[in-house]
């Protein structure tokens, strides 16, 4: 926008003055005119950039760098916010909202949840001391009249608050590429894979409102993240060799219960692949990276 908005103006400044020229003094030098021609050097060199910018922007790795910068930040702030709060189970959870009253707020469009701002939902909590309960996670699709969010209340009488549904916002190339993204998702997942599965429980201590919101649930992540790459890529034995290590990279720093996801996820593809896609050598290749996988909890205590 920036250049183009240098290019336009440049472009008008100097049609404009053609308006304002005295063809009828010879030999003078315009001001105007020079300024114009300046201008429109300015404005050539920014469409320039322009384009090389765009160039670059659109090929694969500069948009995996950018994708897995972001991915970075959210992640980061995700587990940030879990390692903050407190993580129950399903049974503590009901043992906390047990006789109190119900109230259902349903989504009023289709579409994708993009962000849920749980900073903002747990004021609210905190200001009518209220247990909300955030029933979808981010990423999920969610349709007109779906369950989004459950308000518990010691009021005897049926809800009638408006929380702003604007917390909730609904909105393979080449082998090389799938490798090298399987690469990049081991390395963000990494991160989220010493969180369990449960309810993540957002709550001051000098106050009877919070917010319960679920925690992702890692095998779930790990078929959202992986599916496709198996699906097109499992005949190329370096894709899947790509995936085994992606998914030893992720059990670097996954909880014991992750841990058993993850070889349970690894055993299903294993048990899946072509094996008269490969040579020999191709298959034992494919075997030593699952085995050494299976093995990554022996290889953690030892290191």
């Amino acid at each position: 926008m920036k250049s183009f908005g240098i290019f336009l103006s440049g472009f008008i400044y100097a049609i404009t003055s053609l308006l304002f020229l005295n063809i009828n003094q010879s030999g003078n030098l315009v001001i105007a005119a020079s300024v114009a021609v300046v201008y429109v050097i300015v404005g050539l060199i920014y469409f320039l950039v322009f384009i090389h910018n765009v160039s670059t922007y659109i090929q694969a790795n500069g948009l995996i760098l950018r994708l897995q910068k972001e991915a970075q930040g959210k992640i980061g702030t995700y587990c940030n916010q879990v390692h903050q709060a407190n993580i129950i189970s399903d049974r503590p959870l009901e043992k906390i909202i047990e006789g109190k009253t119900k109230s259902i707020i349903t989504n009023d469009d289709d579409g994708y949840i993009q962000e849920i701002d749980t900073i903002r939902l747990q004021k609210i909590a905190q200001l009518h001391g209220l247990i909300i309960r955030i029933n979808k996670v981010v990423g999920q699709f969610v349709s007109t009249e779906s369950r989004m969010i459950t308000v518990f209340s010691e009021a005897p009488q049926q809800l009638k608050l408006e929380i702003a549904l604007r917390a909730l916002s609904p909105g393979i190339n080449d082998p090389y590429t799938a490798i090298h993204c399987s690469k990049i998702i081991g390395v963000l997942l990494r991160e989220l894979a010493n969180v369990d599965k449960g309810y993540i429980v957002l709550r001051d201590e000098n106050t009877s409102g919070f917010v319960v919101y679920e925690a992702y649930d890692f095998e779930i992540i790990l078929f959202d993240a992986f599916h496709q790459i198996v699906l097109y890529g499992q005949t190329d034995a370096r894709v899947v060799m790509g995936i085994f290590k992606s998914l030893k990279i992720i059990a670097g720093k996954a909880s014991v219960t992750n841990l058993e996801v993850i070889k349970e996820y690894a055993e299903i593809v294993y048990n899946k692949l072509p094996r008269d896609r490969y040579d020999v050598l191709e298959y034992k290749k494919i075997t030593r990276e699952f085995r050494q996988l299976l093995n990554e909890d022996v290889n953690k205590l030892n290191a």
